[in-house]
């Protein structure tokens, strides 16, 4: 568990009770914060942590909350702020996300943090498996799998590999990476973010979490991505922009990883894991046997020649049409 200790004595109020508001209340209950919880749909469990009390939103007590975890589902601003959230607004009470607590627990592994519309689970999962396959200690999770505060910190030689929606980009201002991907932007999400330009400022949150040392790993193939890539070079960044053509092996990829969509989420893992020091008969080990994703160009039979994919979780258009 990533444990914020400087959390310690605060008083939170984490609104919504799923599988990251209830990481958010074990992480703070680890740090000796009082929590307050709320959920619209749903009663809280039974198995509390010490020090969690819950109350309808309304009952919190507003004068003293030193923040508010939201979880990203629920809306903070855009199109309309769930009713706590205006008031925490209103209370200036800080609105921050599970993922920014795991931020202030300040882990000793190095960090990767990825996002874009279409790829990011793929690759996130991609990253891990290959560093895994090269023998180094990894944690994964975020907006995939685990949330971010239940998981470990692999330690100053590991590395903890985050998925990022871009919810969880706007309420986690203490983020900090050793290397950011940012694989593509297409519209989606439009309603949360006021429009295209919102949704792409959202983005572009994960590059401000890069120190001079980073590296920030680009898609190549829209102009949201390829013009933050250019300001971001302007700015003086590390960079670099990956396509289909750059695959990091002799195009041995996983049957997991087909489709030109694939290839740039495989040339964009490759170019993190080389700046994380994975050689390049790790890499290409770790794409070879890639395993893939449920419902993510899942093969599920072949019969008469004609093969059945699951791709179910193509959440959009482009989605679908990769």
């Amino acid at each position: 568990m990533l444990v914020p200790h400087s959390m310690s004595g605060k008083t939170v109020g984490i609104l919504g009770l799923g599988l990251s508001g209830m990481a958010a209340a074990h992480a703070l209950a680890a740090a000796g914060a009082t929590c307050w919880l709320h959920d619209d749909g749903r009663a809280a469990p039974d198995d509390l942590p010490a020090n969690a009390i819950p109350a309808h939103w309304q009952d919190w007590p507003w004068d003293g909350l030193d923040a508010m975890v939201i979880s990203p589902g629920i809306p903070h601003d855009l199109p309309v702020p769930h009713p706590a959230a205006a008031r925490a607004l209103a209370a200036d009470v800080e609105i921050i996300s599970e993922i920014e607590l795991a931020m202030r627990a300040a882990p000793k592994a190095r960090l990767v943090a990825i996002t874009g519309t279409n790829g990011k689970s793929t690759t996130t999962a991609l990253i891990g498996h290959c560093l895994r396959t090269a023998g180094i200690a990894v944690s994964v999770g975020g907006n995939i799998g685990d949330a971010a505060c239940n998981l470990d910190d692999a330690g100053p030689d590991g590395v903890i590999v985050l998925e990022l929606s871009s919810y969880q980009l706007e309420t986690t201002p203490s983020l900090h990476a050793d290397v950011a991907l940012l694989l593509n932007i297409t519209p989606d999400h439009l309603d949360r973010h006021g429009g295209m330009d919102g949704y792409v400022a959202a983005k572009a949150h994960i590059l401000s979490a890069l120190p001079p040392h980073g590296l920030a790993v680009f898609g190549e193939g829209d102009g949201p991505v390829g013009q933050l890539a250019a300001d971001f070079l302007a700015r003086g960044g590390t960079a670099v922009t990956v396509s289909a053509d750059d695959l990091p092996t002799d195009g041995n990829l996983s049957p997991a990883l087909a489709g030109p969509h694939n290839a740039i989420n495989a040339a964009a893992a490759a170019a993190c894991l080389r700046h994380l020091g994975v050689s390049e008969a790790d890499i290409a080990a770790g794409m070879g046997d890639f395993a893939g994703l449920p419902h993510r160009m899942q093969h599920v039979a072949q019969h008469e020649g004609v093969a059945f994919i699951n791709d179910s979780k193509a959440t959009n258009g482009v989605a679908a049409a990769c």
